[in-house]
């Protein structure tokens, strides 16, 4: 089993560009992996790593912000509100038509002004549009609000496929955008389980969990992208390949 390990920021070199790991990395670190040994350690920079984490938190924030602000939507409606099923068919619908088209009108935006801002905007934003409708019982606004937040937090993962392909170089792009994803899925996955623990069990209710999770993925995405590099413009082209 290959092991990986952290080297101080002293001892960096300029390769440190490729994700860990892979077979592009491996060939840049020729003096520390030996040719045709598969098990042997990884000697992996320490930034390298850091910016791994990076790609990793780019999709925990959009993920927890799913979990947190739409997929307990209706569980918030029916559990606190007492609304029936009809009832949370028009602000569901309306969300989602914002959404799908906000989408498409940021992928164009971030053609022109860059992927990192037109994510990291609209994730401000929705932090200040969730109180407004997660505070209030009254169903008219709430379908407002919520609508409204489609165009920002509830679309902030529509540049996601684009970003995270041109973070990677061709042979592993396919593999790490899938591994950035999933384990973001997976931290994901905890949110449901816990917003019911505090809202039920601990008597909280939904909203106030619901606008910390939204918040809280909210920040985790704008920390990863301040953090990370613009990639407008990234030209793909056939990467060298290393047997």
């Amino acid at each position: 089993m290959r092991r990986i390990c952290i080297r101080p920021k002293a001892t960096l070199s300029n390769s440190h560009k490729w994700p860990p790991g892979s077979r592009l990395y491996l060939a840049e670190h020729r003096g520390s992996v030996p040719s045709g040994d598969p098990g042997a350690d990884v000697d992996l920079p320490a930034a390298a790593a850091v910016e791994h984490v990076h790609r990793v938190d780019l999709d925990d924030g959009p993920v927890l912000v799913y979990y947190s602000m739409i997929a307990m939507f209706v569980s918030w409606l029916q559990k606190d509100l007492k609304l029936g099923p009809g009832a949370v068919v028009l602000p569901n619908i309306l969300h989602n038509a914002v959404v799908f088209f906000a989408m498409g009108f940021r992928g164009y935006i971030g053609d022109k002004i860059g992927r990192r801002l037109v994510i990291i905007i609209p994730a401000i934003i929705g932090c200040m549009i969730a109180p407004l409708y997660l505070n209030t019982s009254d169903l008219t606004w709430i379908t407002i609000g919520f609508a409204l937040q489609g165009a920002f937090a509830g679309a902030i993962d529509g540049l996601q496929p684009a970003y995270l392909t041109e973070r990677f170089p061709t042979e592993v792009r396919g593999t790490a955008s899938a591994y950035c994803y999933h384990f973001g899925t997976i931290l994901g996955g905890l949110v449901p389980p816990a917003i019911t623990y505090l809202a039920i069990d601990r008597g909280f209710g939904f909203p106030a969990p619901m606008l910390y999770g939204t918040i809280l993925g909210a920040v985790v995405a704008v920390v990863a992208l301040i953090l990370s590099p613009e990639t407008k413009g990234t030209v793909f082209k056939s990467e060298r390949t290393v047997k």
